[in-house]
């Protein structure tokens, strides 16, 4: 009986592996094969430049001035100034931005447009002078149930958006996907995928085959508001009976590693990679997702955002 029940096991998770290997092959192979997807949280440059071509009149050339309000930790790798870069090819290159006040010797009303994050949301630290040209623009790239922007006081001060959500005046997503041509496909409200496939690439079929674990999941933020912890708790228990299981490492475990020992691990390893957010709202789909990606592991989404997007 136990002979039975160990071969029937066995056969089980051999189905079970058969049927995921499937799903891998369709979601890696139409990801890499069709679409290109590229990393958007650190550079905000084309986000500035919208900004600039937003403030730009017709035929105008004269260098438009942006001012970063608030702290800023995910502009570090801006150092202020003009910004032209050559292998962007971007055609704007009026655009001049800082974090100092005390340009224009500390009259911030002549800025063409200023940024404020969800710090201002928190501390109410606003400019004590405006003047109506002046456009104010809020950043956010923080859950909106982290941080919500939606208050009476808020009303009619912030003239344009921001965000990653999608309905954003200007969109700063955490990452985008480009056609093969180059084009940005995504994320957008109206999407149409590319239904046609091509031959799944050899260097993937390749990875692929080394791998033998079910999935793996990076965390380092325990106890979110989203129950993430606690839903990984039941989908193991699930899991249980099919003799897979899902393992976790991070600063919320006892097992931990560098991130570059993790991301070889999940692409030698793992077939899946559990992106999870840390709290639910719309839009919002952080770096987790593409951290699947790019190593090889189809990402198991859990977030408010409608992933088709």
């Amino acid at each position: 009986m136990v002979y039975l029940s160990n071969l029937s096991k066995c056969t089980l998770k051999s189905m079970v592996y058969c049927f995921l290997l499937i799903i891998i092959y369709v979601s890696l192979h139409s990801l890499f094969e069709n679409y290109i997807l590229n990393f958007a949280y650190h550079s905000a440059t084309n986000s500035i430049f919208s900004i600039t071509k937003r403030l730009r009149k017709p035929q105008s050339s004269d260098l438009k001035y942006i001012l970063l309000w608030s702290k800023y930790s995910h502009y570090i790798q801006f150092k202020g100034g003009k910004v032209i870069h050559p292998s962007l090819k971007c055609s704007i290159s009026n655009c001049v931005f800082t974090k100092d006040k005390g340009l224009f010797d500390g009259d911030y009303t002549r800025f063409d447009a200023v940024l404020f994050n969800e710090e201002i949301l928190l501390t109410g630290n606003k400019p004590e002078r405006r003047v109506p040209l002046q456009i104010y623009v809020f950043n956010a790239l923080e859950s909106s149930y982290t941080v919500p922007a939606c208050k009476p006081k808020h009303d009619g001060f912030f003239n344009w958006t921001l965000t990653y959500r999608l309905d954003s005046d200007i969109l700063w997503s955490y990452f985008i996907v480009r056609n093969l041509k180059g084009a940005i496909v995504a994320p957008r409200t109206t999407m149409r995928w590319q239904r046609s496939l091509r031959p799944v690439d050899s260097k993937i079929k390749t990875i692929l085959a080394g791998k033998s674990k079910a999935a793996a999941w990076l965390v380092s933020h325990c106890k979110a508001d989203s129950l993430r912890d606690e839903y990984l708790t039941r989908l193991q228990e699930h899991l249980f009976h099919f003799a897979l299981k899902i393992d976790v490492y991070g600063k919320c475990t006892h097992v931990e590693c560098t991130r570059g020992d993790c991301d070889e691990m999940i692409k030698k390893d793992y077939y899946f990679y559990m992106a999870f957010e840390n709290s639910f709202a719309e839009d919002y789909v952080t770096e987790k997702v593409l951290h699947g990606y790019e190593n090889y592991a189809v990402p198991i989404v859990y977030g408010g955002a409608n992933y088709s997007r």
